[in-house]
C-alpha cells in the first residue's frame, strides 16, 4: 500500500466519523435560509426557555425550537423566501408574532422580539417586517441575492442566469467576479453540481445551457463569504435554488418570441444585413400541494428552438470578387473565384464536396430542453425532505475552430472565418449536451437546540461533438502572401478552410459528479456551532481525437490545387491523431474531495456577531495512471530552469489543504441602520478539468498525436508526405524519415506533444480579504452599501514549457532588447521532442486584485425599487490560461520574450470602471390592470486588448510576441510591402506607423516601454435595457388569474438612435501593427507594417476599433404572452 493510499484511507475514516456524529457540507453548498434572533424582557433582559416557531406561511411548514439561557434562537436550515410568521411565548409574558418575514437564500434573517410582561393571558401583538427590509440577512463579506421579483420584473432576452448575475456589483458584465476567469466560479443548484467543470470556455453552465429562469426561486452570488461551509471556487460561488409548491396551486404557461424584424436594421444610420433569425421560448410551471400542510410539488417544462442568425454559429461573411475585405460590409478577402476552384478540385479531384462558402450557418438550428421535478415532504413537525430531479438536453450548431492546430498558428484576431478568411459548410460541428441531476435534502431537527441536514447530489454531463462532413482531412490554405517558405518567416494567415473540423471525430466529454454532505448544527448560549464533513467525487473520460481525420496544411491555393498532380508537392504542415488498438479512447480523471471543517457563530452581543471556523480539504486522484517509461526518462528543465524528469505514472501529491476564516458583523446604532462588515480567510478551488485530462491523453500510451510545434520540427519528414484523403494512409504506409513520429505502439518512442502535470500541484488557493459598510439614510427608502475586497494568490495556476532552454543572444535595436532564437536549436533543450511540445501543469504564488463598489439602493416602496452600483477592479496575474487545452493555454498569453516569461498583467476580466443600475416602478390601476416599467443600465469598456506582433517577432516559432513601441518610428528599419496589389513604401510604412502611435494614447504615453498584455483598454460603451409588463387580471373564486404582456428590449438605446449603444470590435490585425519581414544573425529586424481592410481598401491602420456593423449591436426585441394563476 503506497503512502497516499494511506493518508486517503485515514483521512476517509475522519470524514466517516465525521458524518456519523457531526455534520457535512460541501463546495459552497446552501440551499436553505435561517432565521435567528434574541428574545428579551421590556428591561432588554434576555429570556432563556422561551418558546418560538416560525411558519412558513405560503407552505404552513412550522419550526420549533426554544431560546438558549442567553436568549438566543436558531432555525438554521429553513426554505428560503416567505412571507414567514415568528411567533415567541413565554410564561408571564404577553405571546408575541412577527409576519412578512423574508429569508434569503444562504443568509439569516435577524428577527429580535422584545416581549412585554401579561399575566397569564396570551395576547398576540403582530409586528410587521418589510419584504425589502435593508440589511436583514446577517452577511458578513460580499454577497448578491437575486430573488423572484427580479428575475421577474428585470429585462432579459436571453432568458439566462448569466442576464441575473451581471447584476454583481463585482462581475464585469459577464462571467468574471473580482477580475478572476470565470473557469474558477462554481455554479450549483440546490446543492449539486452544474458546472462546465471541463472549462473549455468560461461559460458557468455545461453546453452554454441550464435552468429555465421559470424554475429559480433565487440566485445568490458570493464572493467573500466567510462560513466555512462555502468552498470550491477562487472566482464567485453561484448557488441557485429552484421553486417549491405550496398550499396554493399555482402556475404559469409561456411563450416567447423574437425573429429579425424585432431587431435593429441600422447602425450609425446605414443599413445593416438583417439574416432571418428565430427564437421561440414554450413553457410552463405549475406548482401545489399534494396533500396540504404536508406534501408538496412543483415542475417546470420548458423548450427553445432558434434557427437563423439567432443561433450562434452565424456566418455572415461574403466572397470578395477582388480580393479586398470590406468588414463593414461582412466582405471578406477571400476571392470567389479562389473558392469556386477549390471547391471544384475537391470533387473533381478527391470526391468530396466540403458544402457552401456563404449563408451556409443561417438555417441551423439550436434546440434546448429542459425539465425540472421537485417534491417537499413535511414528514413531520421535526423532519422536512425535498428532492429535486432535472434534465436538459441542447443540440447546438459551431463554426469551425477559429485558430488552433499545428503550430505555428495563425493569430488569434485572424481565424478561419473572418475578414481574411472563408470556410466550407463541412467544416461546421454540432455539440449535443445532456445534463441530468438529482438531489435529495433532509433537515431534521434533533432536539430543540440541535439540528441536522444531510444532503446528497448526483449529476452527469455529457457533450459529444458530430460533423456534417463524411470523413475527409482537415485543410487550410494560406494566403500566398502572408506564408513564405524557407525564409525564416513563420508567420502564416488562414485564407480558406475546408474537411471534417479538426477537433470534432470522436469527441466526446463524460462528467459525472456525486456529493455526499451533512451538516450538524448545535446552538448554546451565544453560540452557533457548524460540524461538517463532505465528501465529493467527480469523474472526467474525455475522448479528444484533435485532427482525427488528419490535417493538411498549404502555403497557397495554388499549392493545394496541385495535390493528386504530377506537380503536387509537400504541405506546409502535417498532424494526425490516432488510437492504440485496445485502449480505452476515454482519458480518464477520477478526482476525490473529502473534507471537514469547523465553526462558530458567536453573537458577543445582539449587536456584534463574529464567525470563525477552519476547513480542511484533500485533493485526491483515484485512477491510476498508464506509465509511458520514453517520458519517464526523459531529461526535461524545471520551473528553476535545472534539468529533471517528470514522472508520468502519478497525480499530484495528495495533501491537506487549510481554510481558515474568520468574519464579522456589528450592528454599530442597534437599529440596522450602520453596519460594519468584513472578514478575512482562504478560499480552495478548482482548475478547468481539461487540462487533467490532456496529460494521460497526451502520453502516448492510449493514443498517439502527431502534431510538430513549428516547421522546423516537421522538417525532417514532411517533404515525404503528400495529401490523401485516407485519414490513416500515412499510419500504414509511413516513410522512413518520419518512423519515429508515426508510432506504432505505446512504447515505440515518444508522442510529439506532452501535456504533464507537476507532482507539486495544487489546486487554486486564494486568500481574500474585505471590509464593507451599509448605511441606511435616516428618513428615506434609501442606503449606501460599500465593500473593499482584497485578493492574493497563494496558488494561482500557469502552464511552464518544460523544453526551453535559456538564451544566448537578445534582439539588438532600438530599445527592444528581448530574447533572440536565430534558430531551433537556440531554445530547444532536449532534441527528442520538440522545444514546444511540452507542457506542465503548474503552481505559482504571483497574482493578486483589488475590487471596491459602492452603490446606492432604493427599498421597495410604493412601486419602485432599484440601485445605482460603482464598481473599480485592479486585478492582476501572470496568465489567463487561454486556451482549450494545455498547449493552447501556454501558447496564447502575450509575452515579451516567451511563454515562460510570465509576468505580472492586467487579468482579462479586470475592467477598472464600471457602472450599473437598475430600476423599476409597478402601478395598479383600473382595479384589473398592472404595468410594470423596468430598466438596467451597465457602463464599462468593452473589455482588454493586447498590442503584439503579426506572427513570431524573436524566432522561437511561437506568436504573441508583445509590442516594443519605440520613441519614435524612425528607429526602425522598414522594407517594402505589397499586399493586394498595393504597395506601401518602407518611408509611407514609418510615417503611418507613427501616426498610429501618435493617435493612440496608450501606445503615445508608452514610448519607449514594451506594451503590457491587456495593458489597453476598449472604447467605454453606455448601454441600457429595458422591460415592460402588462398584466389583466382577475379574480375567479379565490384566485387570481393574469394575462400577462411582455416586452423586453436590450439596447434600447439604440432603438431610439442608431448611433446609441453600438458596440466595437478590433479591426482584424490592427492590434498587431508589426511584422517582423527578416532579421540579421545578430537580431537586428527589418519590418513591415501590417495593412488592414477598411471600407472595402487595403490600408496602413491609423486605428484600432470598429463599430460592429451587425445586428449583434444593435436593439432586439423579445416579445412574450404568459397566463398566470
Amino acid at each position: 500500500m503506497n503512502g497516499k493510499s494511506l493518508l486517503f484511507r485515514a483521512f476517509a475514516a475522519t470524514l466517516l466519523l465525521c458524518c456519523l456524529f457531526v455534520s457535512p457540507e460541501s463546495m459552497g453548498q446552501v440551499t436553505t435560509s435561517s432565521i435567528n434572533g434574541f428574545i428579551t424582557d421590556a428591561a432588554g433582559e434576555f429570556l432563556p426557555g422561551a418558546t418560538v416557531t416560525a411558519v412558513h406561511e405560503p407552505s404552513g411548514t412550522t419550526y420549533g425550537t426554544v431560546t438558549t439561557e442567553a436568549g438566543r434562537y436558531t432555525f438554521p436550515s429553513v426554505r428560503i423566501g416567505g412571507p414567514y410568521k415568528v411567533t415567541v411565548s413565554y410564561v408571564g409574558f404577553s405571546e408575541q408574532s412577527r409576519t412578512n418575514i423574508f429569508a434569503e437564500l444562504g443568509l439569516a434573517a435577524s428577527v429580535n422580539i422584545t416581549l412585554q410582561e401579561g399575566g397569564t393571558q396570551l395576547e398576540e401583538v403582530l409586528i410587521s417586517s418589510s419584504a425589502g427590509q435593508m440589511f436583514n440577512g446577517e452577511r458578513t463579506g460580499a454577497a448578491s441575492s437575486i430573488n423572484t421579483e427580479q428575475l421577474r420584473t428585470l429585462p432579459t432576452v436571453t432568458r439566462s442566469i448569466s442576464d441575473f448575475t451581471r447584476l454583481s456589483p463585482q462581475s464585469n458584465g459577464g462571467n468574471s467576479f473580482g477580475g478572476r476567469d470565470g473557469r474558477y466560479n462554481n455554479f450549483q443548484v440546490d446543492g449539486a453540481n452544474f458546472n462546465n467543470g471541463f472549462g473549455l470556455n468560461d461559460n458557468p453552465l455545461p453546453g452554454g445551457g441550464g435552468l429555465s429562469i421559470d424554475a429559480i426561486e433565487e440566485i445568490q452570488v458570493n464572493i467573500a463569504p466567510y462560513d466555512v461551509r462555502q468552498s470550491g471556487f477562487s472566482g464567485a460561488g453561484i448557488n441557485a435554488v429552484t421553486r417549491s409548491g405550496t398550499n396554493k396551486f399555482t402556475g404559469s404557461a409561456y411563450g416567447f418570441f423574437n425573429n429579425q424584424d424585432l431587431q435593429g436594421k441600422k447602425v450609425n444610420g446605414d443599413d445593416i444585413t438583417r439574416p432571418d433569425a428565430t427564437s421561440q421560448t414554450l413553457g410552463f410551471r405549475l406548482g401545489g400541494p399534494l396533500i396540504k400542510n404536508k406534501l408538496f410539488f412543483f415542475v417546470n417544462a420548458e423548450h427553445i428552438k432558434k434557427t437563423g442568425s439567432g443561433v450562434g454559429a452565424v456566418n455572415l461573411w461574403k466572397a470578395s470578387e477582388n480580393g479586398v475585405a470590406d468588414p463593414d460590409r461582412n466582405i471578406s478577402r477571400t476571392r470567389r473565384a479562389d473558392l469556386e476552384a477549390v471547391r471544384n478540385h475537391l470533387i473533381n479531384q478527391w470526391g468530396y464536396d466540403p458544402g457552401a462558402y456563404e449563408n451556409y450557418a443561417n438555417d441551423n438550428s439550436e434546440k434546448t430542453t429542459s425539465f425540472l421535478a421537485r417534491i417537499d415532504w413535511n414528514i413531520n413537525a421535526k423532519n422536512k425532505l425535498a428532492v429535486r430531479y432535472n434534465q436538459v438536453e441542447s443540440s447546438a450548431p459551431s463554426l469551425v475552430n477559429a485558430n488552433s492546430g499545428a503550430n505555428p498558428r495563425t493569430p488569434f484576431e485572424t481565424g478561419r472565418v473572418s475578414s481574411l478568411s472563408m470556410a466550407f459548410a463541412n467544416t461546421m460541428y454540432n455539440t449535443k449536451n445532456i445534463v441530468r441531476s438529482i438531489t435529495a435534502e433532509l433537515n431534521s431537527e434533533l432536539t430543540p437546540r440541535l439540528s441536522n441536514q444531510f444532503l446528497a447530489t448526483y449529476s452527469r454531463i455529457q457533450a459529444t461533438r458530430s460533423s456534417p462532413s463524411r470523413e475527409f482531412p482537415m485543410i487550410d490554405i494560406g494566403f500566398a502572401g502572408d506564408s513564405l517558405r524557407n525564409t525564416g518567416v513563420t508567420t502564416y494567415q488562414n485564407y480558406i478552410s475546408a474537411g471534417y473540423e479538426l477537433f470534432t471525430y470522436g469527441n466526446d466529454v463524460l462528467n459525472d459528479n456525486f456529493i455526499i454532505t451533512n451538516n450538524l448544527n448545535y446552538a448554546v448560549g451565544r453560540h452557533n456551532f457548524t460540524a461538517g464533513a463532505s465528501f465529493e467525487m467527480q469523474k472526467f473520460g474525455n475522448r479528444y481525437l484533435r485532427n482525427g481525420t488528419s490535417y493538411y496544411r498549404y502555403a497557397s491555393v495554388e499549392e493545394f490545387l496541385a495535390t493528386g498532380t504530377p506537380n503536387e508537392g509537400a504541405p506546409l504542415q502535417f498532424a494526425l491523431t490516432y488510437p492504440y488498438e485496445g485502449q480505452d479512447p476515454y482519458a480518464p480523471v477520477k478526482y476525490g474531495l473529502p473534507s471537514i471543517y469547523i465553526q462558530d457563530k458567536f453573537d458577543i452581543s445582539d449587536r456584534f456577531t463574529l464567525t470563525a471556523g477552519i476547513r480542511a480539504e484533500m485533493p485526491v486522484f483515484l485512477n491510476s495512471l498508464t506509465r509511458n517509461a520514453s517520458v519517464d526518462t526523459l531529461q526535461l528543465l524545471g520551473v528553476g530552469g535545472g534539468m529533471r524528469t517528470y514522472d508520468t505514472g502519478s497525480w499530484p501529491k495528495t495533501r491537506v489543504m487549510l481554510s481558515p476564516r474568520v468574519g464579522f458583523r456589528w450592528d454599530a446604532k442597534g437599529d440596522n441602520s450602520l453596519i460594519l462588515r468584513g472578514g478575512t480567510g482562504i478560499f480552495a478551488g478548482r482548475v478547468p478539468f481539461v487540462w487533467l485530462t490532456n496529460m494521460p491523453s497526451n502520453l502516448g500510451v492510449i493514443q498517439n498525436t502527431v502534431e510538430p510545434g513549428s516547421y522546423a520540427a516537421s522538417a525532417p519528414w514532411i517533404g515525404d508526405i503528400r495529401f490523401q484523403p485516407d485519414k490513416y494512409y500515412w499510419l500504414n504506409n509511413t516513410p522512413a524519415s518520419a518512423q519515429n513520429v508515426f508510432i506504432k505502439n505505446p512504447r515505440a518512442g515518444l508522442p510529439s506533444t506532452l501535456a504533464l502535470v507537476d507532482e507539486n500541484f495544487k489546486m487554486p488557493q486564494i486568500w481574500r480579504t474585505s471590509f464593507g459598510v451599509d448605511y441606511k439614510i435616516p428618513g428615506t427608502p434609501f442606503a449606501i452599501t460599500g465593500d473593499v475586497i482584497y485578493t492574493k494568490d497563494i496558488q494561482a495556476v500557469y502552464q511552464f514549457g518544460a523544453n526551453r532552454k535559456a538564451p544566448t543572444q537578445r534582439m539588438n535595436y532600438s530599445g527592444d532588447d528581448r530574447e533572440f532564437y536565430p534558430n531551433t536549436g537556440a531554445y530547444q533543450y532536449n532534441s527528442k521532442i520538440g522545444a514546444n511540445s511540452v507542457s506542465v501543469l503548474t503552481n505559482t504564488t504571483k497574482g493578486h486584485s483589488i475590487n471596491a463598489t459602492i452603490g446606492l439602493t432604493m427599498q421597495a416602496r410604493r412601486g419602485f425599487y432599484g440601485s445605482l452600483y460603482y464598481s473599480h477592479t485592479s486585478a492582476k496575474t501572470t496568465t489567463d490560461n487561454n486556451g482549450s487545452n494545455a498547449s493552447s493555454a501556454w501558447g496564447a498569453t502575450p509575452n515579451i520574450n516567451n511563454p515562460n516569461d510570465l509576468r505580472l498583467y492586467s487579468s482579462d476580466g479586470a475592467l477598472p470602471h464600471r457602472l450599473i443600475g437598475t430600476l423599476s416602478y409597478r402601478i395598479e390601476y383600473a382595479n384589473h390592470l398592472a404595468s410594470t416599467f423596468s430598466l438596467y443600465y451597465n457602463g464599462a469598456n468593452q473589455g482588454r486588448l493586447s498590442y503584439t506582433y503579426n506572427g513570431d517577432m524573436n524566432g522561437d516559432a511561437i506568436g504573441a510576441d508583445i509590442l516594443y513601441i519605440p520613441r519614435n518610428a524612425s528607429e526602425l528599419t522598414f522594407a517594402n510591402s505589397t499586399v493586394n496589389g498595393v504597395t506601401f513604401t518602407a518611408e509611407q510604412q514609418r510615417d503611418a506607423f507613427e501616426a498610429y502611435i501618435k493617435g493612440n494614447s496608450y501606445l503615445n504615453e508608452n514610448r519607449g516601454k514594451y506594451a503590457a498584455r491587456n495593458g489597453d483598454l476598449m472604447p467605454w460603451l453606455n448601454r441600457f435595457d429595458f422591460k415592460f409588463l402588462q398584466d389583466i387580471f382577475t379574480n375567479i373564486g379565490k384566485s387570481k388569474h393574469t394575462l400577462q404582456l411582455s416586452v423586453d428590449v436590450i439596447n434600447v438605446g439604440n432603438l431610439l438612435s442608431s448611433k446609441w449603444g453600438v458596440r466595437q470590435e478590433i479591426i482584424s490585425g490592427a492590434n498587431m501593427p508589426l511584422r517582423r519581414a527578416s532579421v540579421t544573425p545578430d537580431g537586428v529586424p527589418t519590418f513591415t507594417m501590417n495593412a488592414v481592410q477598411v471600407g472595402g481598401k487595403t490600408v496602413l491602420p491609423t486605428s484600432v476599433f470598429r463599430d460592429i456593423t451587425t445586428t449583434s449591436t444593435t436593439w432586439s426585441m423579445l416579445v412574450g404572452v404568459r397566463y398566470l394563476f
